[in-house]
Parts: C-alpha cells; sequence; structure tokens
C-alpha cells in the first residue's frame, strides 16, 4: 500500500509517529549535502535544510545541515545545525561542508529533558558531539527525516534549485527498544515545490 502524504508549507520528508507512552529515543540519517543554485525566476528567499529530529508534535530538537542562496550571482551559504526548540539554534559555521559532501546526524535521547547530538562530514574525515541536558521535554511521538525551507527573517523561504536529497539509514528507536523507520511513514509534500516518497534499495 501506498504511505499516506500530507500538504506541508515547508516541510517534505517522512514523519513517523508512536505513542508517546513508547517514545523515540534515538534517530539517525545520512545524506548527501545538497548543491543549491538560484532559482533566477523566484524571490530570492531560497533555501533548504536536510535534518532529522524528534518531535512532541511542535517543538523538535533537531540537527541537519543548511544552504542558503545569497544573492543572484549564485553564492551560496553552507553550514550544520542543531536546534532544541525553545532554545534558539546554534549554526556550526566553523564545520566545513560542502555540496555532495555526505552527512550523518544523530540523536540520542537518554530521557526527555537529555540528548546527546552527533554531527558527521564523513567526505571531511570531521565529527561533532554535543552533550545536552535540562531541555525543554521532549515527549518523543515523532520521528522526523525533512528537508524543510526555512522561515527567513520572519518570511517564508522557497527551495532553490537542488539535487535529490535521499535520506539513507534512516531509522529510529524506540523506548522498548523497537525500531521506527520510514516504512509506512507519513510522507509530507510541498505543493509545487518538492514531492517525498519511500523508497528502498531494491527499488534503485
Amino acid at each position: 500500500a501506498a504511505n499516506p502524504t500530507a500538504a506541508s508549507n515547508n516541510w517534505c520528508g517522512s514523519i513517523n509517529k508512536t505513542p508517546a507512552t513508547n517514545r523515540v529515543k534515538f534517530i539517525t540519517a545520512t545524506w548527501q549535502h545538497p548543491n543549491c543554485r538560484v532559482q533566477t525566476d523566484k524571490e530570492l528567499r531560497q533555501a533548504i535544510s536536510p535534518w532529522v529530529g524528534i518531535n512532541n508534535g511542535t517543538a523538535p530538537i533537531q540537527a541537519g545541515s543548511y544552504c542558503q542562496v545569497k544573492n543572484w550571482a549564485g553564492k551560496v551559504d553552507h553550514f550544520v545545525w542543531w536546534q532544541w526548540f525553545g532554545h534558539g539554534t546554534q549554526i556550526l559555521n566553523y564545520f566545513q561542508v560542502d555540496p555532495g559532501d555526505w552527512v550523518q546526524a544523530n540523536i540520542s535521547m537518554p530521557t526527555p529533558t537529555s540528548a546527546d547530538i552527533y554531527i558527521a562530514n564523513f567526505s571531511k574525515q570531521r565529527s561533532l558531539t554535543f552533550k545536552l541536558k535540562n531541555g525543554n521535554e521532549i515527549i518523543g511521538s515523532e520521528a522526523i527525516w525533512v528537508a524543510e525551507a526555512p522561515v527567513l527573517n520572519g518570511f517564508q523561504a522557497i527551495y532553490p534549485r537542488y539535487d535529490s536529497i535521499w535520506f539513507q539509514q534512516a531509522a529510529a528507536t524506540r523506548e522498548d527498544g523497537s525500531n521506527l523507520g520510514v516504512l509506512g511513514a507519513t510522507q509530507w509534500q510541498v505543493r509545487g515545490q518538492c514531492r517525498s516518497w519511500e523508497y528502498d534499495d531494491a527499488t534503485l
């Protein structure tokens, strides 16, 4: 059966739900950082950010990579980042990422208010780990793998031109040790800009 779909203004990808009594406590994925190119017939607010996250439905903890078109000549900013909702976004400008680099993000939550975030750039052979505690409580009812068009200075961005993004080794683990992946997940679509679907290696 086909995956259920849902419409979003700016999230494109897979979201799988679990009861709060069996929360998501770990999530991971690997992807190639996108090559952003300006859409010259659109507004200049153009950006895309692939990320993974654990959510309450409204307040996620998340980690990913990001590219934003800066001018009509095609200048693009690239970086990795993480955020625990309510505590601000941490932009890691010192951690280099370039188009085509293989990036991995893992979030482990031993408790609903503590987390370990791991971000790696396999192409550059670099990684970072952040140990966090006393954050806003994350119930962990959703596992998220999405490519987002973020809000920039209070205005909704659109997606630039970019190559397909494949979340590989996309997996999550629940409180009872069971796995939760993209199988059967709701595929969120951004009409006219981005389409998401489930795949496995056997279909490529």
